[in-house]
């Protein structure tokens, strides 16, 4: 189940000077279906899950919570489960 226009809404932001913004940037993306956008909440509520950052430090919960997305995801590209991982650390810093 590929969702190229969520991948490419992660991959195009590159404000990480404001990570905050990850989250609704790429929600405002005007190419993202109502169903990409619940797909992308869903993906978001799973990578800044707590049990994935609580009791690591940010290298192993970055680590622990890019495996969930790829095991709840499976068709998440690593370079955006990347990206999502990136926005998600900045949450738990």
């Amino acid at each position: 189940m590929a969702k190229p226009d969520i991948f490419a809404a992660a991959t195009a932001f590159v404000d990480w000077a404001r990570p905050w913004t990850f989250f609704g940037a790429v929600m405002a993306n005007p190419a993202l279906t109502d169903s990409d956008r619940a797909d992308t909440e869903k993906i978001w509520l799973e990578v800044c899950k707590s049990s994935h950052w609580q009791h690591n430090n940010l290298g192993q919960g970055s680590a622990t919570a890019d495996h969930a997305l790829a095991v709840a995801f499976p068709w998440l590209p690593h370079q955006v489960r990347g990206q999502f991982v990136r926005a998600a650390a900045y949450q738990w810093k």
